[in-house]
């Protein structure tokens, strides 16, 4: 299953890539990433010059979108955006405002969900379990060994390390000799000017600063928003490569190459070709994703897995090959992600961090080039059989390191080599060699680290509570938090989760395929067949002959091609002096409106009752228009998901001598008669655009009934 809301969600240990690494975590339904990722698209609105960088939403903008997500019933969004907000915090309540927010959160957690409780208190037991492991080798003066299970626990409870981590500062020698120094970036050593500098760059969004010749990016939270840059160099067939180091590497992180930047006619945004790669720090793991932008919309056109090897600087070789008839996109050397083109893909290249709902730690980009396609080009299996005899070295090298160390007594560090051999056995085929590979090495891991058999109870004491409590999750029809702990539980048991994980994978893609029926349904249109409407409106009589004139045909009544301007549509004899009138209007752009007109005397006397489209709104109005000018009587904001503002969206009025009342969805407006007009005025349609561009509004589902 995989990656993006449907933007996205995804990322953990964390906890919560609400749609990339969580909601994906191997490949995502389309369909289900392609809305994601168009909300994510319609969120942001850089220029094609360029705006002021734009902060993450920050904890605090979490909890106060997952109470609304609350009061809206959408109960499992709510919560993963609470534990994400949650993790962000967790040890940082230093200050009122981080106080007040988890709080808040934990709060809001308690009420709405009942295994809230439950959650936290196997969170404790792991934070515990993995503290109490931390205290033995502490004892045996493996400091290092003892720091990295707290960091472990940490992330689960941080008050329960609290006394640890104090006694283990304390103990530790000051001279830390296992602790490297970062490496520095490489600068260019070529020639060619860096793509990498303001003056090189074409337009640029986000908090982006540049360090040795290079670039560096701030964790991203996981909001709607992401980081570009954009060279003014362009490519036609060309390799673009550069080399991108996380933070730290034992955090989640993402980052994209692109390709084929341009601008459209009408637009202000760059379309184009992106490839993300995403490390999953539970699994150890990368995964590339090609995008296909153009304008808004947005497809997910190619995924593929990658596996993830370390390396020695920390820096990872990201390249992006453009060809006449396809795309190849690869990460340090591994088999490629290839898409088969129709047309010729050219433009401007550039980088980009930040996936909606997947938080990444900071990353550093250096080495960007833009060169010729290489000469002799591997194939995929040369890359699978370069990529295994690498693997098979590493972990060669790994061994042989590992008893040197204990041949000079240094077991601590030989027990770290072994344990990193070990995770990349999974890379290898499975098999007897593997097998065997695995059972040596747990030997001399035996033989190295004394505590070894204590530490696997440990770890199969937190993946057994975290699994528990996944499955009860799942019975409890939340399989999207119900991966998050089972994505956690992999971490400590990452042989025995697949199935598990699996079976809740294959539960949240039921789930997408009920939420995109469900999405349909909103947007489908009214089952009305419009007989009322073709009786009341076909004479196509206007208010203001001026007016753009309308059709009416089947279940609809349009105005085509409208621009900068309003009108409406009167019944040859009919007249509604009290009752009820519903219609169904459709807005395809920001300034439409659409609506019914009632108390019409003439087209200088008449009353609207419509909805205006905005940005990320509807707007409820009522408005007059009498004495030559116009009087708003009444309005009301109504917040909607973007995609909810494609729907038909159904507008009930009730007239009578004493006044009116609208609605819509969950949102009235009441105004008395003494505001308003005669009642024995006409009803109408009304159609009205404030954009200059030529659009068609519709309304359908017309009825109208007498008291």
């Amino acid at each position: 299953m995989r990656q993006c809301h449907l933007e996205r969600l995804a990322t953990v240990p964390s906890i919560h890539n609400l749609l990339t690494e969580r909601m994906m975590p191997a490949p995502l339904p389309r369909l289900f990433a392609a809305a994601l990722l168009i909300a994510a698209l319609a969120a942001q609105k850089p220029t094609a010059q360029g705006q002021a960088a734009v902060k993450a939403a920050s904890p605090v903008a979490l909890v106060s979108k997952a109470e609304t997500l609350m009061r809206k019933g959408e109960k499992e969004d709510a919560a993963l955006l609470l534990w994400h907000a949650l993790e962000l915090l967790r040890g940082k309540a230093s200050n009122p405002v981080e106080a007040a927010t988890v709080l808040s959160a934990r709060f809001l957690l308690k009420e709405n969900d009942p295994l809230e409780m439950e959650r936290r208190a196997v969170f404790t037991t792991v934070a515990t379990t993995q503290a109490d492991l931390a205290k033995s080798y502490r004892i045996k003066k493996w400091y290092d060994t003892a720091d990295n299970r707290l960091d472990i626990a940490a992330q689960y409870d941080p008050e329960v390390t609290v006394k640890e981590r104090t006694i283990v500062a304390a103990k530790r020698p000051k001279a830390r000799s296992s602790k490297q120094a970062a490496s520095e970036p490489a600068k260019p050593t070529d020639g060619q000017p860096s793509l990498l500098q303001r003056t090189a760059a074409e337009y640029v969004l986000g908090p982006w600063v540049e360090v040795d010749g290079g670039l560096t990016m701030v964790a991203h939270s996981g909001a709607n928003n992401h980081r570009e840059w954009i060279c003014r160099a362009t490519h036609e067939e060309n390799q673009v490569v550069v080399e991108v180091k996380p933070d730290d590497p034992n955090q989640a992180w993402n980052a994209a190459l692109c390709v084929g930047l341009h601008v459209l006619e009408g637009q202000t945004h760059f379309s184009g070709y992106r490839c993300h790669v995403q490390y999953f720090a539970n699994t150890k793991r990368f995964h590339l994703y090609l995008w296909e932008v153009v304008g808004m919309e947005i497809k997910v056109v190619a995924d593929a897995p990658a596996q993830y090897q370390p390396t020695k600087d920390g820096f990872h070789r990201f390249a992006f090959r453009i060809y006449d008839s396809r795309l190849e996109a690869q990460i340090d050397g591994e088999p490629s992600l290839t898409l088969a083109l129709s047309d010729k893909v050219r433009g401007h290249i550039g980088l980009m961090h930040g996936l909606t709902n997947s938080p990444s730690c900071g990353v550093t980009f250096r080495n960007m080039r833009l060169g010729p396609l290489p000469a002799d080009a591997p194939s995929d299996e040369d890359l699978r059989a370069k990529a295994l005899e690498t693997r098979q070295h590493a972990i060669t090298a790994a061994v042989e390191d590992a008893k040197t160390l204990l041949s000079a007594k240094q077991h601590e560090p030989a027990a770290q080599k072994l344990r990193d051999a070990i995770v990349q056995l999974h890379g290898l085929p499975e098999g007897i060699l593997r097998a065997n590979l695995r059972k040596s090495m747990n030997a001399m891991l035996g033989k190295a680290d004394k505590l070894t058999k204590k530490r696997a109870r440990a770890a199969t004491t937190c993946a057994t509570a975290l699994a528990e409590l996944a499955d009860k999750y799942v019975l409890d029809q939340r399989p999207r938090l119900a991966l998050e702990l089972a994505l956690h539980a992999a971490r400590f048991d990452p042989d025995g989760q697949g199935a598990r994980i699996a079976t809740i994978e294959a539960a949240i893609n039921e789930w997408n395929t009920a939420q995109l029926l469900v999405h349909a349904a909103e947007l489908a249109a009214p089952k009305n067949d419009g007989k009322t409407l073709r009786e009341w409106f076909a004479s196509n009589r206007l208010l203001d002959s001026r007016s753009a004139k309308w059709t009416v045909d089947g279940p609809s009544a349009r105005v085509e091609l409208m621009q900068e301007g309003l009108s409406v549509l009167m019944p040859q004899q009919k007249t509604l002096p009290g009752g009820t009138v519903d219609v169904h209007v459709r807005l395809p752009a920001g300034g439409c409106q659409a609506g019914i007109a009632f108390d019409a005397a003439g087209p200088h006397d008449y009353s609207l009752a419509m909805l205006t489209r905005g940005k990320s709104q509807l707007i409820l109005r009522v408005t007059r228009w009498a004495g030559g000018k116009w009087m708003y009587l009444s309005n009301r904001v109504i917040p909607l998901d973007p995609w909810r503002l494609e729907a038909w969206h159904h507008i009930h009025l009730e007239t009578a001598a004493t006044g009116i009342k609208v609605k819509v969805l969950d949102t009235e407006l009441k105004l008395p008669r003494a505001r308003l007009g005669d009642t024995n005025g006409r009803i109408g349609l009304y159609a009205g655009s404030a954009t200059k561009d030529a659009t068609t509004i519709e309304i359908r589902g017309f009825e109208a009934k007498a008291k």
